[in-house]
């Protein structure tokens, strides 16, 4: 399947997140709602210790990626999903691929 020409392969989509100036790391608006109903928006707790799921402990961060799921795909691009930017990057990268599917558990919460 041949990608469409504003679609970004993984590594352009990394190197685009990764050279972008902090101002402008912003992310999708129904990104920063799903990250709000999966953890509250918190990538740390208080202490200092990374979001984790409730009912599955693999869930992991501001937007509960998957351990499971998707922790050996995000090591291979070189992302860290412990930490707010690699998180952030992932989710970037699972949207920018799969729509909101990923987060469909959670859809009653964000798409109201």
């Amino acid at each position: 399947m041949k990608e469409s020409p504003t679609q970004l392969n993984t590594v352009e989509l990394e190197e685009a997140i990764r050279n972008m100036p902090p101002p402008v790391k912003k992310v999708n608006p129904s990104l920063e709602k799903i990250a709000w109903c999966e953890s509250g928006g918190k990538q740390f707790h208080a202490d200092g210790s990374v979001v984790k799921g409730r009912i599955d402990s693999d869930d992991t961060g501001k937007f509960q990626i998957n351990l499971r799921y998707h922790g050996k795909a995000a090591e291979r691009m070189g992302i860290d999903l412990f930490t707010l930017e690699g998180n952030t990057a992932y989710a970037l990268y699972l949207f920018n691929s799969q729509g909101t599917q990923p987060w469909m558990a959670s859809a009653p919460c964000w798409n109201k």
